[in-house]
């Protein structure tokens, strides 16, 4: 993940060159992506529901199998909480769920 300054005083959230930028701008139903350890995997997933936070109707959710998966350093929870809050999302922990001026949402649950 990269930042980059706007024209606003936020700076916004953008896809690494290369393989993340590609994912993050591919038009697709379903999508098989990988990599080793660190190579941004967690962050293009964190990134993609943003192309849709101001559709009132829209509804994310993130699974992963363990609860810590999610909130534990370096989990997807941590991955959002860099991101999100420029984008004006209010966050609920005890829901894990991201609230955007729009109407549209974003959770994360585990399956455990």
């Amino acid at each position: 993940m990269t930042k980059k300054k706007s024209k606003t005083k936020y700076a916004t959230t953008a896809p690494q060159k290369g393989k993340q930028r590609l994912a993050f701008t591919t038009k697709v139903d379903f999508m098989i992506y990988g990599g080793a350890r660190g190579a941004g995997k967690s962050e293009l997933l964190a990134m993609r529901p943003l192309e849709f936070i101001n559709d009132p109707s829209f509804s994310g959710m993130f699974f992963r199998r363990q609860y810590a998966e999610l909130t534990g350093a370096g989990g997807l929870w941590d991955k959002s909480k860099k991101m999100y809050p420029e984008f004006k999302a209010k966050m609920n922990i005890s829901n894990l769920r991201w609230d955007f001026n729009s109407g549209a949402q974003v959770r994360m649950s585990h399956m455990h």
